[in-house]
């Protein structure tokens, strides 16, 4: 009952306060007050926008022109781009709006006129040979003659060497780009021969002018995976000819390639000219690191940083601890009393394999000799993990109770401690800790400029870099009068003081977690950089307590500051990034109910810096788009037939949003509604969203059969889950249980709707364990599994967190029930719940898995999703090839499961793959999801440019249409553009477009590595 009056008092408090809002118009005329205006003048038109219509047309019509038709259309586009004058292609033009030579790349005719494409193009005149040549290049590309391409790149060598009137630098410029060019696109297009090849013409170069490598090509040199594409005999000459180079660093790709460079580099250590820091990325290079630091013990760098970091997990990994702590403290001191740092996730990682007693040994004596150390949070964590919480608190007040402890010791000693108090369960001295570290205000304060500007002259003197006087006052004046970060720390502390009041139902922390973040706030200094950041924090703060009266305040005062002229030099002309602050404050009225002020904020604000709503897309708000905003306000204040369209394009960019799909079915009805929801479900085949929403429209109709049958289907796609946040998951269970219902299922129902309530239970659980009350989310979540016992990932939470507590007993037993439950629970997506993605690591999980999986696996019929995660469970244990041949299984039994496609191509570079394999897998993966939801897949690496070229096109043909036209016309920002274009204050590269332009599926040949290249390189021919 408490808990139902909080939350009624918080609700009463939010309705007290509707009535205080400032309201935006009130907000609008504070901001025109501040701004500066200018006249509207009428935009001129746009001659680029008539070959960009026939650049359309040309990619719908040409798969119905014979091949010597569709190449001559081409050429035509071609010839008439290149008639165009620069300014008119990029004066007051937004990046991604203009037109380029990929643009005409993406135009390209089919695969089948590529060769009559490239006839036209050998046979193409002008008067600039140099440009012909290039396009003769590209004809040999496409089509994949090496001999054609070799004899391009000479003819262009040639065409700049007949070239009397450059200069000598344009001359060295032009033959840079030319033969970086055909390197490129000899390793990008060639066979596994070829590109040994490339890189033994790069090595020669290197070993013959370094100097003229090094200015074409910086301070890297990237070694290809040599072991995939050559025999181990040659990879091995080439890599010690690399290794013997006097080059700083080198990157090696694949995994054996890397394990063999390693070893080169350890036998012939004396003949390295310098230390090869970057080839220690392993456990296994523990020797190497100390033969380099033997052989360089003054080398510093970034790169030996990194490798200082895998050396010291080493070293724990060995159990020698004393040595790992001697590094920490000899690092420190090298680095002027700068701390190394380790990553959580490394010392998670050899917690999970089962060392976890050497890393907890290290991590209490390194911190018993340097507190500061940033390692209380792994040590803390790890201490809950192996049930020695009560040890971790020793450590802490043992520290704490130091005499003469420094106060940057205490300091760091103390914000650590609520977190051990709470871990270990002592929850009111936990409280009272976090209370006093958010009463006492950020730890840090101004930073003083010149003390800064000291330590970056110190740094870079370190490494033989001397900073000027001049240098030196303009570090100084920059780093004066900012804060170092202290107060985005402090508001993240009150908020978890808040969060802490929210679950245990005490207001007063709530209040003065609010109280602290507010303070914190008003303290910073207006134009302070990391403003905007702590903005934001407070603001969410507010929203999630329901302050939306303030939170309005605190927008309007960062709103008002944003739009005031800044006279002074360094700042005049500043972009500020009003669009963010915007979509801030039309949160808060989204929040608040308050439709018609959001309506406002989108018509008559002149500083949204885009012509319409299209153009957005903002980050503050991720959880509520400024479409879905714009599409409810719309509709609460009676313009449904405008919000229709917006939020029919809300579900097409956020396919997987419940909300979206909720007023969608408010404002959208009937067979059209359910015509757009398969589109939606067409266009994606692994988004259940479509078919849920279906479902729920269908049922609402009271059309049983159908809703199940659609229900079912989503259901299938990903029984899980598990992408969608807290509140949302489970949805689909829920509705099936009603269409049970309505067929006198009862007992079923009753199932499902248990499946949902433990989800629910488990997503609050959830919020205690990250507020670090470690043993009530553990009795949570048992609790949950009394009202699903069959629930795979709230048994695979709870064997973690049981694991994580030292409890190993209970953790097997809920891993065997979890591990027996998956099969059944994946789809060929599955989206691992929260919580569960570490499920196979560590020894004990790992064992029981592969009783369960291999069992599985070796029965007659098994289906895919078993051996799908055999081959999951042998990638943790670092088992790639044997995860290979399970994954192939997986495909092979169900070819359209996406996932394991996914993960076999993923190990194409641990695996000797083949590359035809591997583009093959990535093919598939394009095919199963063309829109690249749920899986990203890279064609960088793809060869053969027909079949990929053939792919997009089999893709774009059948997949529905992406419309992309404008939404909602920002009145006031519009013309606020019109008169900065007339000013000559406007800067189209400041300004957010990603919402302008859609990438279309066809844009992926035009940002392949290879064309890329070469595009870039006839875009700056034909610019000349």
């Amino acid at each position: 009952m408490k808990h139902h009056l909080l939350l009624a008092g918080v609700w009463v408090g939010v309705m007290a306060q509707a009535q205080d809002y400032q309201g935006a118009s009130t907000v609008l005329q504070k901001l025109a007050a501040k701004a500066e205006t200018k006249p509207v003048e009428i935009k001129k038109a746009d001659p680029v926008e008539e070959l960009r219509l026939k650049i359309k047309a040309m990619q719908k019509e040409s798969a119905d022109l014979s091949p010597d038709e569709a190449a001559k259309r081409w050429i035509s586009l071609l010839d008439a781009y290149q008639t165009i004058p620069n300014d008119l292609l990029y004066s007051s033009r937004n990046y991604q709006d203009r037109l380029t030579f990929a643009t005409l790349i993406t135009a390209l005719p089919p695969a089948p006129a590529w060769d009559a494409l490239a006839a036209q193009l050998f046979a193409h005149k002008s008067d600039k040979p140099l440009n012909d040549a290039g396009l003769r290049l590209l004809a040999a590309v496409l089509t994949g003659d090496a001999a054609a391409r070799q004899k391009a790149v000479d003819a262009m060598s040639a065409s700049v060497a007949a070239m009397n009137n450059l200069e000598a630098y344009e001359r060295e410029n032009y033959e840079r780009m030319i033969n970086n060019v055909s390197v490129m696109l000899e390793r990008l297009t060639g066979s596994d021969a070829d590109q040994v090849s490339a890189y033994e013409k790069i090595l020669a170069k290197v070993e013959k002018d370094p100097m003229k490598h090094f200015q074409s090509e910086g301070t890297s040199i990237e070694v290809p995976d040599l072991v995939r594409f050559a025999d181990e005999a040659r990879a091995t000459a080439l890599l010690e000819r690399t290794l013997k180079l006097d080059w700083e660093s080198i990157s090696v790709k694949g995994k054996a390639t890397q394990a063999l460079a390693a070893k080169l580099a350890l036998k012939n250590v004396s003949e390295l000219q310098k230390p090869l820091w970057s080839l220690i990325h392993s456990l296994e290079d523990l020797p190497l690191y100390e033969a380099l630091a033997k052989k360089f013990p003054d080398s510093q760098g970034y790169e030996r940083q990194a490798a200082i970091e895998w050396y010291l997990i080493a070293l724990v990994a060995d159990g020698r601890t004393n040595d790992a702590v001697k590094i920490v403290e000899e690092e420190t001191k090298r680095n002027g009393g700068e701390k190394i740092d380790l990553h959580l996730a490394s010392l998670d990682e050899l917690g999970r394999q089962g060392l976890g007693t050497q890393v907890h040994a290290f991590l209490k004596q390194v911190l018993s000799k340097d507190p500061t150390l940033p390692f209380w949070k792994s040590f803390i964590e790890l201490s809950a993990r192996a049930n020695t919480s009560k040890e971790a608190l020793e450590l802490l007040r043992a520290t704490m109770a130091k005499p003469g402890l420094p106060g940057k010791a205490r300091a760091e000693t103390q914000s650590h401690y609520y977190e051990a108090l709470l871990a270990a369960d002592e929850r009111d001295e936990g409280i009272k800790t976090l209370r006093e570290l958010v009463k006492a205000g950020p730890r840090s304060g101004i930073s003083d400029g010149s003390a800064a500007a000291e330590e970056v002259k110190r740094r870079w003197q370190q490494v033989g870099m001397n900073v000027s006087e001049e240098m030196l006052k303009k570090l100084a004046q920059q780093s004066g009068g900012r804060q170092d970060g202290g107060e985005s720390d402090h508001v993240n502390l009150a908020a978890k003081l808040a969060e802490l009041g929210r679950l245990l139902e005490k207001p007063e922390l709530v209040e003065e977690g609010i109280t602290a973040a507010l303070a914190t706030l008003e303290k910073m200094p207006a134009d302070n950089a990391l403003g905007s950041m702590v903005v934001n924090e407070v603001v969410g703060l507010l929203l999630k307590q329901g302050r939306g009266v303030k939170a309005e305040e605190i927008m309007t005062s960062q709103l008002e500051r944003m739009v005031t002229p800044d006279p002074s030099p360094e700042r005049r002309g500043r972009v500020q990034d009003t669009a963010s602050a915007l979509s801030m404050l039309a949160l808060v009225y989204h929040e608040a109910g308050r439709h018609a002020d959001v309506m406002a904020l989108f018509e008559k604000s002149p500083d949204w810096n885009a012509p319409d709503l299209t153009a957005l897309e903002t980050s503050v708000a991720e959880s509520t788009p400024l479409v879905l905003m714009a599409a409810r306000a719309l509709k609460e204040t009676g313009r449904g037939a405008e919000a229709l369209p917006i939020i029919r394009r809300a579900a097409q960019d956020y396919p997987s949003k419940d909300a979206v799909y909720a007023l969608l079915l408010e404002l959208e009805k009937g067979d059209a509604l359910l015509a757009l929801l398969d589109q939606l479900a067409a266009r994606d085949r692994f988004e259940e969203r479509p078919l849920i929403w279906k479902s729920r429209a269908l049922l609402d109709a009271g059309k049983v059969d159908e809703a199940e049958k659609a229900i079912r289907a989503a259901i299938a796609i990903d029984p899980s889950d598990g992408e969608q946040g807290k509140g949302d998951r489970m949805r689909a269970y829920a509705i099936l249980a009603e269409v049970l219902e309505k067929k006198g299922d009862q007992d079923t129902a009753k199932i499902m709707r248990g499946a949902v309530s433990a989800i629910r239970k488990s997503e609050t659980a959830d919020d205690w364990w990250n507020a670090g009350l470690l043993s009530e989310a553990v009795t949570r979540y048992e609790a949950s599994l009394l009202d699903f016992a069959d629930a795979y990932c709230i048994q695979s939470r709870l064997a973690l967190r049981y694991s994580e507590l030292g409890q190993f007993e209970k953790a097997e037993k809920h891993y065997l029930r979890a591990f027996e439950l998956m099969p059944d629970s994946f789809g060929r997506v599955e989206s691992h719940c929260f919580g569960c993605e570490g499920a196979f690591s560590g020894k004990r999980a790992q064992n029981v898995a592969d009783r369960v999986f291999t069992s599985l696996a070796s029965q007659p019929g098994a289906k895919a999703q078993v051996h799908y995660l055999l081959g999951y469970l042998r990638e943790a244990q670092g088992r790639d090839a044997e995860a290979a041949d399970a994954y192939r299984q997986a495909v092979k039994i169900d070819p359209d499961y996406l996932n394991a496609w996914k993960n076999l191509a993923n190990l194409a570079s641990t695996t000797q793959m083949s590359s035809q394999e591997s583009e093959h897998a990535i093919l598939e993966i394009f095919r199963l999801d063309p829109a690249s939801k749920h899986s990203g897949a890279g064609f960088d690496n793809t060869r053969n440019l027909r079949a990929l070229w053939a792919a997009l096109l089999t893709a774009e043909k059948n997949l529905p249409p992406m419309e992309t036209g404008p939404l909602l016309a920002l009145e006031a920002s519009k013309a606020a553009i019109e008169r900065k274009k007339t000013d000559g204050t406007w800067n189209a590269w400041n300004y957010q477009t990603f919402f302008a332009r859609r990438y279309e599926v066809r844009e992926h040949i035009a940002r392949h590595p290879a064309l890329n290249s070469l595009t870039n390189l006839l875009e700056t021919l034909n610019r000349r």
